[in-house]
This record gives C-alpha cells, structure tokens and sequence, in this order.
C-alpha cells in the first residue's frame, strides 16, 4: 500500500531557488566585473580606506611627535618663555634716542692699551688730542704740575671717556674764543656709572691741573682713567 502525504505536491526545492538567486545576484554585480574582479575590487577600496585611516593617524602621530620634540630641545636650550628683544637693541631703534639714566647702566665702555703705560690717542673734532691712561687717577687736592693743586672745575656724566674729553676741549675752546680764564687741563673718568653717580652724582670729572709722572700713576685697574692734553 503506497503511503500519502498530504503535502505531497507542495514540497519546494529549495537547492534550486538558491542556484537561481545566486545566478540573478551575478547577473546583476555592477560596472559589468565579474564576481572575483567585483570582489578583488572591493577589497582594495577596503584597503585604501584602511591605509588611508591608519597612514592618517600615523601622519598626526608623527607630527605630534615632532612639535613635542622640538618643544622639548626649545625647553631644554632656552628659557619656556619666547625671547625678547635686548633692551639695547630695542633703545637703539627709537626715535629720538632716549638714553638710560645713570643709576640704571652699571658699566659703560673703557677701552685700555695692552700695555697701559702706553695710554690711549684721541682726537676731538675741534682738534684738540688727548691721551688716557687707564689705572690712573688725579685726586682733589693732589700736587699739580702747573704748581699748586688739583682741583675740579665740573663733574659731569658722560656715558663714555671720548664724551667726557669732548666736555673738556669745549672749555677750553671756550677759554680760547672767548677769554674764560678757566682752561680744562686734564679729566677722570669712571665706567661704574650707577656706582659713581650714587656717590658722586657724575663719573667724569674735569681738572685745573695735570698730574706730576711719578711711581703713583699705578696702570693697574681698567675701570677708571686719566686724561690729559697730547699736543
């Protein structure tokens, strides 16, 4: 006796849909590529999205690393804060030029021969020469060799001995031109402005008198000097 089932008649093969569907979705893979060429395809779309991302992210990493390494050789050379002009420089560059006030320069310039027995030439524009012996001092009250003694007729600030030499042919182109009977013999200038102008209110001072030759003209130090007429 043959068996009847009732849904004989109503089976599906379902093998045969999914042959049929995979034929249709092959049929229809865009831009016309075969299914492997669809795939390989793809799978450098992936790929370059991939490497995009990563190269991306190693790019950022990179230069990160490198602003943190240039911060840090800029931490470890200079200063954190960003360098500024030297007020120097910055003073140099104004219009009119506004010179520091004594008691703000500690040290203005000296220059000193080698051998400074030698002493340093000058020559004013007016035509007056002058030479400055650097460790060399002529104090208030000492032997003159006009006779008498040395005195001051001025003490000035000058922010170097050419400056303070120029102060001294001017008195005595003042003498010559116009009969003043005070004639600037000889100067002593100090460098340590701030110092001098603390305790003496000036660091050049212009003399009656020349200083005698002698064993006390020292040449040792290079922060004070003497001048005096060379011609």
């Amino acid at each position: 006796m043959t068996e009847h089932h009732d849904n004989e008649g109503l089976e599906v093969d379902l093998d045969a849909q999914r042959a049929a569907k995979a034929q249709r979705w092959l049929l229809n893979v865009p831009f016309g590529l075969n299914i492997w060429a669809f795939t390989a395809l793809i799978a450098l779309i992936a790929a370059a999205i991939v490497g995009g991302a990563v190269g991306g992210g190693l790019g950022t990493a990179l230069a990160n690393a490198k602003s943190d390494l240039n911060s840090c050789t800029r931490e470890r050379s200079a200063p954190a804060e960003c360098p500024t002009m030297d007020n120097t420089a910055s003073e140099a560059l104004q219009t009119p030029y506004i010179p520091r006030p004594a008691s703000d320069v500690p040290e203005v310039a000296l220059n000193c021969s080698r051998n400074k027995s030698d002493g340093t030439s000058f020559m004013i524009k007016m035509g007056y020469s002058f030479k400055w012996y650097c460790g060399v001092g002529a104090t208030s009250g000492s032997e003159a060799s006009e006779g008498g003694v040395i005195g001051d007729f001025v003490r000035i600030v000058a922010y170097s001995i050419e400056d303070c030499l120029t102060a001294c042919a001017t008195m005595i182109e003042n003498d010559v031109q116009q009969g003043t009977g005070t004639e600037c013999k000889s100067v002593v200038f100090n460098k340590n402005m701030s110092k001098e102008w603390e305790s003496r209110s000036a660091n050049c001072w212009l003399k009656n008198g020349t200083k005698p030759r002698g064993s006390d003209w020292g040449f040792v130090d290079d922060w004070y000097a003497y001048a005096e007429r060379d011609n």
